[in-house]
């Protein structure tokens, strides 16, 4: 009887240290997106501009393969920064809006207000403040889409290519070896 009771030992301790999928800590890893909007020329102040991106691919799941991970061990997914940029007119800057806002949108949920500005500096580029809320179920959809809500002030000659670029932060368990 003995024996039988270390054999049941000596096997649970084999199969508990030798298990390849055994859950670590939860690390934090980043995941970058980037859209591209259009903004043609406005000929009237105060209007509020609508605008949505292209429906892009999250490709959430390459990311979460890169780190040895999968969705049910993600913890939370929340916007790092949000920055816009204007790739054209090379001379353009954001003078011409007073506020923006950008939601996500995906099929299936509401959209959400992920980044917003109030004071929108003169320059070709800045950073807008970022939600702290959690995102997850609206990035391990597919697909996704930006909806931007922008206040003018001035008038515009020109049309606007802007990129935004989004980096997301990922808490994750992972798998170890």
């Amino acid at each position: 009887m003995k024996k039988i009771v270390q054999i049941i030992i000596l096997f649970t301790i084999l199969s508990v240290t030798t298990s390849c999928d055994q859950l670590e800590d939860i690390i934090p890893f980043s995941h970058d997106l980037e859209n591209t909007i259009i903004i043609e020329p406005i000929s009237t102040v105060g209007n509020m501009l609508e605008i949505t991106s292209e429906i892009s691919a999250t490709n959430i799941t390459t990311t979460l393969n890169d780190y040895n991970t999968q969705e049910n061990l993600v913890d939370q997914i929340y916007l790092k920064n949000c920055t816009l940029e204007i790739n054209s007119p090379s001379d353009g800057d954001f003078s011409f809006l007073e506020a923006i806002a950008i939601y996500i949108q995906v099929e299936g949920l509401p959209a959400k207000k992920i980044a917003w500005s109030e004071a929108i500096p003169n320059t070709n580029g800045f950073e807008l403040i970022t939600t702290e809320e959690d995102i997850k179920d609206y990035l391990f959809q597919d697909n996704y889409s930006l909806y931007i809500a922008a206040q003018n002030d001035e008038i515009t000659t020109s049309t606007y290519y802007i990129t935004i670029r989004t980096n997301l932060e990922i808490n994750a368990q992972f798998i170890g070896d």
